[in-house]
């Protein structure tokens, strides 16, 4: 996930989906997930690469299905989106009791305002059934990319989401890839 970030950055207007939100045309979140897709395909050959595949009542942004990596479920989401507030619950709700973690990708479109306080507020809301003091930022070795992990509970198990926050207008965030 962080490379195809570093991947994004590194094109910047070349990259259409970025161009999409900036302009603030339709499908914004929808052009982030098939960048993603192709992304992961390219990158995993042998993985199964699915979006908007069907899931109990919602559908599943994207899914990756490897055999080393076992099946990975990614929601992308606008801050402009209002169900941006369920998150957490929307990917946990994807969970089986053989997937331990989810992932939100978080596309921020403002360009002069980090989200990250009034996110991690949202993520933290008893709604979200958010297992206390479990909040954690992580720092991408070496560099100013930082992600985020979270702990919720909304069935017998407890789950583990990961949080990526897209700044279109990135400038606080410089990534480097890794081999």
């Amino acid at each position: 996930m962080i490379n195809g970030i570093w991947v994004l950055q590194k094109n910047d207007t070349n990259e259409p989906c970025i161009i999409n939100v900036r302009e603030n045309k339709p499908d914004k979140e929808t052009s982030f997930r098939y960048w993603f897709k192709n992304f992961f395909t390219a990158r995993y050959p042998d993985a199964s690469v699915t979006a908007e595949e069907e899931k109990g009542s919602g559908r599943i942004d994207l899914k990756i299905s490897h055999k080393l990596l076992g099946e990975k479920i990614i929601e992308f989401k606008g801050w402009w989106n209002q169900d941006k507030k369920k998150s957490p619950e929307q990917i946990c709700g994807y969970l089986t009791d053989f997937e331990k973690d989810g992932y939100v990708f978080m596309i921020n479109h403002l360009e002069k305002k980090e989200i990250i306080i009034d996110y991690k507020e949202l993520v933290m809301q008893p709604s979200m059934n958010y297992v206390a003091d479990t909040w954690k930022e992580h720092r991408y070795e070496n560099t100013d990319m930082i992600y985020y992990e979270s702990k919720h509970k909304f069935a017998v198990k407890e789950k583990t989401v990961y949080h990526f926050i897209f700044n279109v207008y990135f400038s606080s965030q410089k990534i480097k890839p890794t081999k």
